[in-house]
């Protein structure tokens, strides 16, 4: 089985900026979020699978979603959504963070090789406070009701950005463009998340390596030029 590299969105991953070509073709790869719009422009590269795990934001950035569907390079059924478009041929997923639901789809998919680089988790509190003060809340799109999520989860942190909004905590500025629907990340609660299923994975043989800057000490660190070469 192909080692898996779980490519997140954090700052760290900037150091694959104009390098995605290098990486080793015997590694499988997942790209998360809104990374498409970035990675539909890199030529010689393409993710083995993409994944959008919060159904808020998949259904709030539907259009968005179809042009993704229409132009991608990955086939749909190596696209992982938690929200079903159902002209399309995507697979499903359950709810949560997407660079979680990475972890779990190589843990799924049988692979015991596990890198992360840009699984960063490090949004402060300031960040989150100043999102809510610059982006309108937005709570009335049809169709969240219909979402299969606990009431506090539906609509409590979504939030439509007014302008492209750049605070560093991305690889690329433009992350974050006008118009975009997220929704708060909860940093703290997903690092205790994410750290216990990657734990649970290392108890039943699966290695992990951190490319980049995860807050997981446990992890064992490599150096990028490195593993490029």
């Amino acid at each position: 089985m192909k080692p898996l590299l779980i490519i997140g969105n954090g700052k760290s991953t900037k150091a694959l900026e104009g390098k995605f070509d290098l990486i080793d073709k015997n590694f499988d790869s997942v790209t998360l979020g809104f990374s498409f719009r970035y990675f539909q422009n890199i030529e010689n590269w393409n993710s083995t699978y993409y994944i959008q795990g919060d159904s808020k934001v998949a259904l709030g950035n539907k259009k968005q979603y179809i042009k993704f569907f229409q132009n991608t390079k990955i086939p749909l059924e190596n696209t992982f959504f938690s929200y079903k478009f159902k002209k399309y041929n995507h697979s499903l997923i359950s709810h949560g963070p997407s660079g979680l639901k990475a972890i779990e789809l190589g843990e799924k998919l049988g692979y015991k090789e596990i890198y992360l680089i840009g699984i960063d988790l490090n949004y402060s509190k300031k960040r989150n406070s100043s999102l809510k003060k610059l982006n309108k809340i937005e709570y009335l799109f049809k169709g969240y009701h219909k979402l299969d999520l606990p009431k506090d989860r539906k609509y409590s942190t979504i939030r439509k950005i007014k302008e492209v909004y750049k605070d560093g905590s991305y690889f690329v500025d433009d992350y974050l463009r006008k118009n975009d629907i997220i929704s708060l990340p909860d940093n703290e609660g997903s690092e205790v998340i994410y750290e216990r299923r990657i734990r649970n994975m290392i108890s039943n043989d699966h290695r992990f390596y951190d490319l980049g800057n995860s807050p997981f000490s446990f992890i064992e660190k490599k150096n990028v030029e490195n593993f490029l070469n």
